[in-house]
């Protein structure tokens, strides 16, 4: 039996376009030494390949990418949008505003040198900047009518152009925005770890090496001991500063035939039994502290759970996580801080803003008591609101649409636009009414890892045909202007920081790939300073970069 593949590739372009994600998915996760190209630049370079060779897919797929993909990206950000401007807020606006600023100017500068098309300028900048957002919005002006175009030109065409010039552009801009956080703090000798301690201790914080949990394996677990030591007996758990000795919990306590759930003000008496609750190296503190260990089944078979408690309430927002007395008021242990799904410094002092999420284990009724007064705990969700995510994609394509006459030249927002918008009040009203729009985290996950595959292939497909005749005509130049692009945001930023805007560091570096949405360089850096610290930069910057970089791709679409 023969096949022919060829044939059954022309004839099944659905075949194709999944072939190229599984085949960029691969190439994404091949590493070399600490680099690696990553899903979105491995689908990429895929749907180039086939592309190339004249294989086509459902462009369908693409905008139907295109649609969860910006609708996302507008969610994830929702909920600290407008909680950004609370703690820092201006700084990291400004930050922002001069790091898209410099990098705009750069790529209209280079363009005006080269003499590229304002397609090849937009391009120039998304692939640079590896800014997807970018990409998608100037696309999508071209496709909206946004852009005005002579009647003999192809909208396609120039969308494709758009793409190349991203395409040619984004290898370096990846991998030179993580070589740049690398060797920028050597060539001006910033010791990074320094940095990031010196900011703990100014801000009062905690190390990340004193606050990572020294035990042996992965949960925590529960023990029953009885007290005995008179040094304990006739104390409060607060004035034994129980937590901050042993770095443990009592979710439980029984005296006699009563089992009841202490607070910080609770007693502790010769002869209570008590469940504690923590790592097992810490345990061995407990039992020099309290008393002897013992094996009492109502204290060890206790309905424990992890779960993610989001903040949602303005209680807690603003304050910081030791005022909110976690562990001896509920009994429960914070494992990690989450905020922009980066995780950030695990300290008594931070202060936490809404759309954070801690990772919390503890009894179940504790828990809900947790979650009742400060956020919301997705528990065994499995189900997805599609009413709301319906009528909120629905929304966003109606306020893309809607245009206003001004001197007679028609102005919108774009579906890209009107997406992201709706994606941001979606989200941001979820954090204040956390049954509404409810979309579990696997969920949001496919929804934007999948939407941003499905764009990235039909992208690579569709610009495949015109790529080795975009290099021979401005390959080197591009090449040239997106190296400038790359770095000079980076160089301007810094200097900004550092002497304006007097930020630590270690915070500054991460604010800058924070404004430049590169998680890669971020995990570089977080790395280099065994810190934690740069990602307190990054997600102040990263929710306002989302916008201001699609805005970006519009604007260079018009001028």
């Amino acid at each position: 039996m023969e096949i022919d593949l060829v044939s059954l590739f022309l004839k099944s372009p659905e075949l194709v376009f999944f072939i190229v994600l599984g085949v960029g998915y691969a190439v994404g996760n091949i590493r070399c030494g600490g680099f690696q190209v990553g899903p979105a630049a491995g689908v990429l370079l895929a749907g180039l390949c086939f592309g190339h060779f004249g294989f086509t897919g459902p462009m369908a797929f693409k905008d139907l990418g295109f649609i969860l993909f910006i609708y996302s990206v507008g969610y994830r950000v929702g909920p600290r949008f407008f909680s950004a401007f609370k703690v820092d807020g201006l700084r990291y606006l400004v930050l922002c505003l001069v790091i898209v600023g410099s990098s705009v100017s750069t790529a209209l500068i280079l363009g005006e040198r080269f003499d590229f098309r304002p397609s090849q300028r937009a391009g120039l900048l998304a692939g640079a900047l590896t800014s997807t957002p970018t990409l998608v919005a100037a696309q999508d002006a071209v496709r909206s009518g946004l852009v005005p175009l002579p009647p003999d030109v192809n909208r396609e065409s120039i969308a494709v152009d758009v793409a190349v010039s991203y395409a040619i552009t984004y290898v370096f801009g990846m991998m030179g925005l993580m070589l740049l956080v690398r060797l920028l703090p050597a060539l001006l000798r910033i010791n990074l770890e320094e940095e990031s301690q010196r900011y703990t201790q100014e801000h009062r914080l905690t190390s990340d090496e004193e606050e990572k949990p020294k035990y042996s394996g992965w949960s925590p677990v529960v023990r029953a001991y009885e007290i005995s030591r008179d040094t304990v007996i006739g104390k409060s758990l607060h004035d034994l500063e129980f937590r901050e000795r042993t770095h443990c919990v009592i979710p439980l306590i029984k005296r006699g035939s009563e089992t009841f759930a202490p607070d910080s003000d609770t007693v502790l008496q010769v002869g209570d039994r008590i469940s504690v609750f923590g790592f097992p190296d810490h345990h061995r503190t407990v039992a020099k502290l309290v008393g002897d260990e013992i094996a009492e089944r109502d204290l060890l078979e206790i309905p424990v759970e992890n779960v993610a408690l989001t903040i949602t309430s303005p209680r807690a927002t603003g304050r910081r996580l030791n005022d909110l007395d976690i562990a001896d008021r509920y009994g429960c242990i914070i494992t990690r801080i989450s905020r922009s799904a980066v995780d950030i410094p695990l300290n008594a002092n931070l202060v936490l803003e809404t759309g954070d999420t801690l990772q919390i284990t503890g009894l179940r009724s504790r828990i809900d008591e947790l979650a009742e007064k400060y956020g919301h705990v997705e528990r065994d969700v499995q189900e997805t609101d599609l009413l709301t995510f319906s009528f909120g994609i629905a929304l966003g394509l109606f306020i893309g649409a809607i245009s206003f006459k001004i001197a007679n030249i028609s102005v919108s927002v774009g579906t890209a636009g009107g997406l992201l918008f709706s994606g941001i009040l979606v989200g941001w009203l979820r954090s204040l009414h956390p049954n509404f729009g409810r979309v579990p985290p696997a969920v949001r996950w496919i929804f934007l890892e999948l939407g941003l595959m499905l764009l990235m292939a039909g992208i690579g497909l569709n610009a495949g045909k015109g790529l080795l005749e975009a290099i021979r005509a401005a390959g080197p130049q591009l090449l040239v202007a997106g190296a400038a692009v790359t770095t000079v945001p980076v160089l301007v930023g810094f200097l900004v920081g550092r002497f304006l805007l007097r930020m630590n560091l270690a915070l500054l570096l991460g604010a800058i790939t924070g404004a430049m949405t590169s998680t890669p360089a971020l995990n570089l850096l977080s790395s280099a300073a065994k810190s934690s610290v740069p990602g307190l930069g990054y997600s102040g910057t990263y929710a306002f970069a989302n916008i201001m970089l699609a805005i970006a791709g519009t604007i260079l679409m018009l001028i």
